[in-house]
């Protein structure tokens, strides 16, 4: 998980202050540890969160894909 996320984790760092980060790797934690159907659960239940989280996620690709197009 380390090797596979820590390049992404640059992207997050880049692209975020470090709030947007910890709440970030929160979400990656929730998803690895209860897997995509409590994953569901967790989004279902934190709907209003859940909306601010993936309005993050969509950030973070947009700032990773520019990353990667400079590299």
């Amino acid at each position: 998980m380390h090797l596979g996320g820590s390049s992404f984790s640059i992207f997050a760092v880049m692209c975020s202050g470090p709030g947007d980060f910890l709440v970030f790797s929160l979400f990656i934690i929730i998803l690895i540890s209860f897997g995509v159907t409590g994953f569901i659960i967790v989004i279902i239940v934190n709907s209003s969160s859940a909306i601010v989280l993936l309005g993050k996620l969509k950030m973070y690709a947009r700032c990773s894909a520019k990353y990667s197009a400079f590299s």
